[in-house]
């Protein structure tokens, strides 16, 4: 191994632990905050996407937070709660539900969006 990769692979380790640090320091702040704010409102709905979408949780949390928040959705008629709901369910299903999932986010936002309040990048 060449003297320059070795420094450079530990760097690279350290990142990868520091970045895995952070995120995890992150979704602990979204769960406390979620359990202090027991309100079914806007808030608790935009927390739940959040987690979701956070990348750090398993497959059973995201299919949990992003269910609450497509239901709270429903129910408060929160259309871009709706739309950042239906989008973590799509990363965790087959590709054509998930595919199915994003086209439905798509024809919500359509149809209810307003401003510019879509901020994720779609990569299938």
């Amino acid at each position: 191994m060449l003297p320059y990769k070795k420094p450079i692979l530990s760097f690279l380790i350290l990142l990868a632990f520091i970045n895995a640090s952070a995120q995890s320091t992150k979704l602990q702040e979204l769960k406390e905050q979620l359990h202090n704010h027991p309100q079914q409102d806007t808030f608790r709905i935009n927390q739940l996407n959040e987690i979701a979408l956070s990348g750090s949780l398993i497959t059973a949390g995201i299919d949990s937070a992003a269910n609450e928040a497509l239901l709270l959705s429903g129910q408060l008629s929160y259309k871009e709660g709706e739309v950042y709901a239906l989008i973590a369910q799509a990363g965790i299903k087959d590709r054509l539900q998930g595919i199915d999932l994003i086209k439905q986010a798509f024809l919500h936002y359509q149809t209810y969006g307003t401003g510019n309040w879509i901020r994720f990048e779609l990569k299938l």
